[in-house]
């Protein structure tokens, strides 16, 4: 079996992807393994068999060999097999990623440029994104062809600490739809496929950009930009927050107050966010609302506490 159509199989069978890891894995972990073996005593093996699906069973077998003998170089590359282990895609995936990387120079720019409005890098990201088999980055239907403009618009505005409502307004293009349907549809996916899908692929490529480029320079911010996107804020200290069970919202109004008082902070200092936060008073967050144009800080205020 060709990657090619390996890769065609993976779009098609969620679960193919999900083998393909498995084998990598222990083939990383116990190069002299009997793979085959070990599928043969497996319970899908064994399940294909007893309801008589013998031609399944050795397709099975067939495929592992075949992948076996394609990765057989990456068992001499041991830092390679590691990194790709961790991106939660198939080597042939993440072969396919690198080899787009490489062929188009694509790089991911720090996140004030990629998340500005004048830029249009992530468009081109999303859909290196939504190349990869495992991903699907679509809003409506998966098997549609994707609008990775509208998609980079949605992730902007969502970064950028906009509502639903007004992220479905630009971004939910159905005229038989009425707000709420809107709105429950631009909830749905980005709580459900955006912020899983977009920072899993953003990671990924990241992962393979080092392969590829290992002598490039990343920005430290690198690391924190599947961050933002998976809280939907657009700063470390908002992350910080977000992670200390402070809402979106909040997060979007407290980072404003520790940047005009604080500044900028390295990615090795959080505990000091953790500390401030630690250190405000109900009536401490109704200034902060007031002075920052914020709304219902004690409802904010005691969901923080709930959750902390």
């Amino acid at each position: 079996m060709q990657f090619a159509e390996t890769q065609a199989y993976i779009e098609q069978y969620g679960e193919l992807s999900t083998l393909l890891q498995y084998i990598y894995h222990i083939e990383k972990l116990y190069e002299d393994i009997e793979v085959e073996d070990l599928l043969r005593g497996s319970y899908v093996y064994s399940n294909l068999e007893k309801k008589g699906n013998s031609v399944l069973a050795e397709k099975l077998l067939r495929i592992t060999k075949n992948y076996i003998g394609k990765i057989e170089g990456d068992l001499k590359k041991k830092k390679l097999m590691d990194i790709i282990d961790t991106t939660g895609i198939s080597s042939i995936s993440m072969k396919k990623l690198m080899y787009e990387i490489n062929h188009t120079k694509m790089s991911i720019p720090n996140s004030r440029v990629l998340f500005s409005g004048r830029d249009n890098q992530l468009v081109d990201i999303i859909k290196l994104v939504n190349g990869i088999p495992e991903i699907n980055l679509g809003i409506y239907d998966s098997n549609a062809p994707l609008n990775a403009e509208n998609v980079a618009l949605l992730t902007k505005m969502w970064v950028h600490g906009k509502s639903i409502r007004a992220i479905s307004d630009a971004c939910i293009n159905r005229e038989e739809c009425n707000i709420q349907d809107k709105m429950n549809i631009c909830g749905k996916y980005i709580y459900s496929r955006l912020i899983n899908n977009l920072p899993w692929g953003i990671s990924a490529v990241f992962k393979a950009q080092g392969i590829v480029n290992p002598q490039e320079k990343q920005d430290d911010s690198y690391p924190l930009i599947p961050a933002f996107i998976y809280f939907g804020v657009d700063s470390m200290v908002a992350v910080a927050l977000c992670m200390l069970g402070v809402s979106r919202y909040a997060a979007h109004i407290l980072s404003k107050e520790w940047y005009s008082r604080n500044g900028e902070i390295d990615i090795k200092q959080c505990e000091k966010v953790k500390e401030w936060l630690g250190s405000l008073t109900l009536e401490d967050w109704k200034n902060i609302f007031k002075a920052h144009g914020g709304k219902n800080a004690e409802t904010n205020y005691n969901m923080w506490v709930k959750n902390r």
